[in-house]
């Protein structure tokens, strides 16, 4: 799975960048155009002025010169925007391939991402945030809902998810698959607006939508404000026909001009805040003309298109295209000199503020609920990343707590397909366990590794690195990364003692607690940690958790003896050694290992070791 959409990915990637070099050809031919075309009007210019017989000639010729410079100005600009589009496109599908090699310097890392919270339950200890993660892995959300919705369907709150909507997320990821060009448009719309050092915060712009509306006149003006025009208008035209007239259009030019200067503040402060969310407006635009053009088959897919349209079918796009035109409008203050006579006359600035003000009620609702299904629909387009770039994703199915998880040819989501080994997983209900042993660097916390990113992921609603998977509905917590703090006066054992107590608060809750733990209480002494950590798997076994525990300790396998058959079991990973190499299959084994070969790597090393009776 996943191989045809990379395959695309490729074939995409190497189109723009040849179309992106075709648009810097004509680039450079425009710009070459307007330089020419420039000369050619300073020539003009200056012939008018200096050659009496022939000035108007010369005049009218700057004149059609300059029509054609502004139009060559208009279509550098049209290109620009086309070369950024496809400059977009293209850093889109080569961060694709990125992501299937993971080439991680290629791969935008921002936002949520880097912040990794310390009290978190597991994220810490199975590499879900931060760098090299599955966070930095899969996220293609550019908005601040959508990397918060990701967020939330990984944090912990997903254990709950109803049934029914992990399923709806299942078929939404599986027709999403089949669309990797419409999600690359998608996410190329919010890149728009947004840029590689923060998010889109469309939130800002629905909550500027739901601010209490600033008075820009008293109620009595507005009426003068919509007829002044008109009237000033009418006379002024009078009086230009018959000169001998007075100047009475002097009089409602005057009151406008008053108005101008009663309301200038308030419209250029709703202007300005206006300017701040263009941007978002923006972006949102073309997000939402790429939902709007979409047919889904997916019921959920189809329930996410809903607040895009009204009951009378206008849809946001439209509507957001129509606040873009007013705000277009109101950046005729960027011109002074046309500025200065258009405002006044026609009171512009307070008529496109009162057209904004209007907007913004008729557009609240619906554009605040369509707001979050544009992040519901980035953060599924993350979780059908891995469909594309990794051929062993597959969907699970998720279970009732009390039937264990079971996979088949499980395998770390964050290690490259040819460089992994997969391994059958197999944990009863609660109250039961895995005891793995083996040497350093065979393999033990990288499953118990792969065994959380994979729940979390089942758990989200997404597909998983196994053949096949079997998860429970349960509450994942971990022990496996500890850190010591001198500056909080922490040892090394005391912040292990805090970890514990976080893994071991409110077991009697429900869904049960799924534990992975690796090398419990390594922070004190050998006689101390194996009663210590005996103590604590006891523990979590009678409050109804399961789990693993991957340790050194060969004594915790006799745990497996002090419980019914099939409780707990032992497994193990082992090293081998070839011409006196250490070397690793990172197989899980039955039982408990038999032997470490660490003594003859010191051997080998120079240190002499006395032989063992």
């Amino acid at each position: 799975m996943g191989l045809p959409n990379l395959e695309r990915h490729r074939t995409q990637a190497l189109a723009e960048r040849q179309r992106l070099a075709s648009l810097e050809n004509h680039s450079r031919t425009l710009s070459g155009l307007r330089l020419l075309s420039f000369l050619g009007i300073a020539a003009l210019t200056v012939a008018a002025f200096t050659s009496g017989q022939y000035a108007l000639v010369y005049a009218a010729a700057a004149g059609a010169l300059t029509c054609i410079f502004i139009v060559l100005v208009v279509l550098h600009w049209r290109l620009a925007h086309r070369q950024r589009l496809c400059a977009l496109h293209q850093q889109c599908r080569d961060t694709y391939l990125s992501r299937a090699e993971h080439q991680w310097q290629y791969i935008n890392c921002t936002g949520l991402s880097n912040e990794v919270p310390q009290e978190h339950p597991y994220a810490t200890d199975i590499d879900l945030y931060g760098r090299q993660s599955l966070w930095h892995l899969i996220n293609v959300t550019h908005t601040l809902s959508g990397e918060t919705t990701l967020r939330t369907w990984l944090d912990g709150p997903s254990e709950t998810t109803h049934k029914n909507e992990l399923h709806a997320r299942h078929e939404a990821l599986k027709e999403l698959q089949t669309m990797p060009d419409w999600r690359c448009h998608f996410e190329v719309a919010a890149m728009l607006g947004a840029d590689d050092k923060q998010r889109l915060d469309e939130a800002s712009f629905a909550r500027w939508l739901s601010q209490a509306q600033q008075d820009l006149a008293p109620r009595w003006s507005i009426t003068g404000a919509y007829l002044l025009p008109f009237i000033t208008l009418s006379m002024l035209g009078h009086w230009l026909i018959a000169a001998n007239m007075l100047p009475l259009w002097l009089i409602p030019a005057g009151l406008q001009l008053g108005l101008v200067f009663l309301t200038q503040s308030k419209t250029r402060t709703l202007f300005d805040s206006i300017a701040q969310r263009r941007t978002y407006a923006e972006a949102l635009l073309r997000m939402s003309r790429q939902v709007e053009t979409t047919t889904w088959q997916s019921k959920s897919l189809q329930k996410l298109r809903q607040p895009f349209k009204d009951s009378k079918g206008k849809t946001l796009s439209s509507k957001l295209k129509r606040f873009d035109t007013w705000v277009n409008l109101a950046t005729l203050h960027h011109q002074p000199l046309l500025h200065i006579v258009i405002n006044p006359l026609l009171l512009w600035d307070l008529h496109i503020a009162l057209r904004m003000q209007a907007w913004k009620r008729a557009r609240q609702a619906q554009v605040s609920e369509a707001l979050g299904m544009l992040g519901h629909l980035e953060a599924l387009c993350s979780l059908s990343v891995l469909l594309d770039i990794d051929p062993q994703a597959t969907f699970p199915e998720i279970i009732a707590s009390e039937e264990g998880l079971k996979a088949t040819n499980l395998a770390h989501p964050l290690l490259l397909n040819h460089s992994r080994v997969g391994n059958d997983v197999n944990i009863g209900g609660p109250g039961q366990a895995l005891i793995i042993t083996g040497s350093n660097m065979a393999g033990k916390s990288t499953l118990l590794r792969a065994i959380g990113l994979n729940i979390v992921l089942g758990l989200a609603g997404g597909p998983v690195i196994a053949k096949d998977m079997r998860i429970p509905r349960v509450r994942l917590r971990s022990n496996m990364r500890i850190d010591d703090s001198l500056q909080q006066g922490a040892s090394y054992f005391h912040a292990e003692l805090l970890n514990v107590q976080r893994l071991i608060h409110q077991l009697d809750q429900s869904p049960p607690v799924f534990f992975l733990l690796d090398e419990l209480l390594r922070g004190t002494n050998t006689h101390a940690q194996a009663l210590g950590a005996r103590a604590i798997i006891k523990h979590l076994l009678s409050q109804g958790s399961f789990g693993l525990i991957a340790t050194h300790d060969i004594n915790l396998s006799q745990l497996e003896d002090e419980y019914p058959q099939g409780q707990i079991s032992n497994m193990h990973f082992t090293d081998k050694m070839r011409e006196d190499e250490m070397y690793f299959d990172y197989t899980l084994r039955p039982g408990i290992v038999k032997h470490s070969n660490a003594l003859k790597l010191l051997a080998k090393a120079g240190i002499a070791v006395p032989e063992q009776n």
